[in-house]
């Protein structure tokens, strides 16, 4: 549980685009440097906070879509914003 643990919260630090691990709800579990400059934010402060809750509500709707297709299908996917 550990070695999963410590894994989850380096990977996202590996790339240099945003990257947010959220679980279901869209509580935010893990959060990189890039993600913290998308959301304007210091990563301690968005640990356990919703991510729909810290988006412009247009992106919001359209990242719970994109959360509930992944939970549907169990099915990764990705996108970029531009």
């Amino acid at each position: 549980m550990r070695r999963t643990e410590a894994m989850a919260s380096t990977l996202p630090n590996t790339s240099t685009d945003s990257a947010v691990l959220i679980n279901a709800t869209g509580s935010i579990l893990v959060n990189n440097e890039f993600g913290d400059k998308n959301l304007n934010r210091n990563n301690a402060n968005v640990i356990r906070q919703n991510i729909f809750d810290l988006l412009p509500p247009e992106v919001a709707a359209d990242r719970k879509r994109k959360t509930e297709e992944v939970i549907r299908t169990g099915e990764p996917i990705q996108f970029e914003d531009f």
